[in-house]
Formats: structure tokens, C-alpha cells, sequence
């Protein structure tokens, strides 16, 4: 089995992304820096490109990934691997996995209280171009 290039961790959490003019959502399953694997009803197709943005877990803002490839498919789950990001989005997530790895290792990090959201969650779509 090939040794992953970068650290994989589980999380939970909500995600909305496009692809042209239509707008799914979904949650996400797990993240690393490059990618992440997303669970949605929303039908998407290996190639595909996507813009994504999630609310993770004890963050106050949303992390915005400005161009997404969809890697592969199985059922209800996809593949993203991030090829556009704004260089504060890319250091968030740096961030984001490192103290998660860490405090947790390779454990579940879904440490949001009931009802924690990102502010600007509601605008999902707006923010921060590449």
C-alpha cells in the first residue's frame, strides 16, 4: 500500500459547492492539504471542476476553495482535490490540520459545540477570489 503525502483527518462538517450555475451541498468527511472526501446527494462527475466552501469545525470563518477537481466517485461520496486556493484560505487549512494532528492524531476533530456556525456561512458562494 502507497504511504498518503499528507496527513488525513476525520471531520465533520457542512459544505456548499458549484459547479457552473448549479449549487450543491453536502458534508464533509474527511480533509487533508491537498483535498477532501464530501458525502452529498448532489450528482457530480470524476473531472469536474467545483468551487467549495465549509465551515470547519471551532473556526470562525469559512475556509473558500476557489477552484476544486472532482478525483473520483463512489455512490454518495466524492473526492476533491484543491488545485485553487487565496494563500489565507491554504494557510487556514495548514493550520487547521496541524493542530488537529497534534492534539487528536488521526481522530475525529469534530469538536464544534451545538449551534457554533462560521459568520459568514450564509454567503457561501461570496468571498475571496484566487
Amino acid at each position: 500500500m502507497t504511504r498518503r503525502y499528507s496527513e488525513r483527518i476525520s471531520v465533520r462538517c457542512p459544505v456548499v459547492f458549484s459547479m457552473g450555475s448549479m449549487v450543491g451541498d453536502g458534508e464533509v468527511q474527511d480533509l487533508s492539504n491537498p483535498g477532501c472526501q464530501i458525502q452529498s446527494i448532489a450528482c457530480v462527475l470524476k473531472g469536474e471542476c467545483l468551487q467549495l466552501k465549509m465551515c470547519l469545525p471551532g473556526v470562525k470563518s469559512s475556509l473558500a476553495v476557489a477552484m476544486g477537481v472532482v478525483r473520483w466517485t463512489n455512490g454518495s461520496r466524492f473526492g476533491v482535490e484543491f488545485i485553487k486556493m487565496h494563500a489565507d484560505d491554504r494557510a487556514l487549512l495548514t493550520r487547521f490540520i496541524s493542530e488537529r494532528t497534534e492534539t487528536c492524531g488521526s481522530a475525529n476533530s469534530d469538536g464544534r459545540k451545538a449551534g457554533e456556525r462560521c459568520a459568514s456561512w450564509h454567503s457561501p458562494m461570496i468571498g475571496r477570489q484566487g
